[in-house]
């Protein structure tokens, strides 16, 4: 019969039936393995996240520009149609520095040095409740561990100042371009919450160090302006078009000027070059583009005038006949 048929056939070929079957259990755990394993990689991954990130659900970040730092407020205002709303924006300094501690001199580099407003624990978990003072810092966990730091130890900070010019540059001052600030431990944070605050994706904790925001912006001579804005939760569900109707042209680092007798009107930026997406429909509406460089010397009949401006334009800037080789 077909069962005997099937009996005697399994009975004779049991070697290979049951390596088949040996296989098919290795490959059965190997799957169900891989998928525990990526299933528990994707949730500590998605809880480190949400840790680093706390409350926020989006953020500008300006890295070198710095708009004015009342723009949360401002966005605050224009995006609280709902109480509940007002003060879901916060705008704070982000930039890298060293922090070395005043007696034992132990060193960590590659800091990221926070100025942060009184606000700042609306953010996310696991900070202090009372108010960083001027001259206070606070540590997270793994840096203070690096300083071998403690509550009321001194602590220097040197952080670079934004500038135009790199600080490699033979002109730029290494001294001129760095500040150096000192403070007083306030409390550690642990590395949980906004203690392990920041935007890059890393299983690590960063090292942080948090200082008032006032401090920063006086040490980079970067007064009253940030280069974060935060988000929380609670904010509009859609912050870019808070921050289209309240963004302005100071936050843009951009500066109007009108010249009625010479009939312009100039936008200027203490930045080298105006952005591309700025210039591009101006000229197209029949703006005039004007390029203003930096030139080691100026040399004429023997004559020679060191570090110098040099501008290029179109007509009538220039009078029409000068040709590509001329000065004026």
């Amino acid at each position: 019969t077909r069962s005997t048929l099937i009996l005697r056939s399994f009975s004779y070929h049991w070697r290979a039936h049951l390596a088949a079957g040996v296989a098919v259990a290795v490959g059965t755990a190997v799957l169900v393995g891989a998928l525990l394993v990526g299933d528990s990689v994707r949730h500590s991954l998605t809880t480190m996240a949400l840790e680093r990130l706390g409350n926020i659900t989006s953020a500008l970040l300006g890295g070198d520009r710095f708009f004015r730092d009342d723009l949360a407020a401002r966005m605050s205002v224009a995006d609280a149609t709902d109480s509940k709303a007002a003060g879901r924006f916060i705008s704070l300094v982000l930039i890298q520095g060293v922090c070395i501690h005043d007696e034992n001199q132990a060193r960590a580099s590659q800091v990221q040095i926070l100025g942060v407003p009184d606000d700042f624990g609306q953010a996310g978990a696991h900070w202090p409740n009372d108010a960083l003072k001027r001259g206070e810092i606070i540590l997270n966990e793994r840096l203070a561990t690096a300083l071998k730091a403690k509550p009321g130890d001194a602590i220097r900070v040197r952080i670079y100042k934004p500038s135009l010019l790199s600080h490699d540059a033979p002109l730029g001052s290494e001294e001129k371009n760095a500040a150096v600030l000192r403070a007083t431990v306030k409390a550690i944070v642990p590395d949980r919450g906004l203690g392990r605050f920041s935007f890059d994706a890393n299983q690590i904790a960063p090292l942080n160090a948090y200082l008032p925001i006032v401090d920063v912006q006086e040490k980079i001579e970067q007064k009253g302006r940030a280069n974060v804005l935060l988000a929380l939760n609670g904010a509009e569900k859609n912050p870019a078009a808070t921050l289209k109707k309240t963004w302005s042209l100071d936050d843009a680092q951009l500066r109007l000027r009108a010249e009625p007798e010479m009939r312009f009107i100039e936008i200027a930026s203490p930045r080298v070059f105006l952005d591309e997406g700025l210039t591009e429909p101006m000229l197209k509406d029949g703006g005039l583009g004007v390029t203003t460089y930096f030139v080691n010397s100026l040399r004429a009949n023997g004559n020679e005038t060191p570090y110098s401006m040099v501008s290029a334009g179109t007509p009538p800037l220039v009078p029409k006949e000068t040709h590509d080789n001329e000065i004026v």
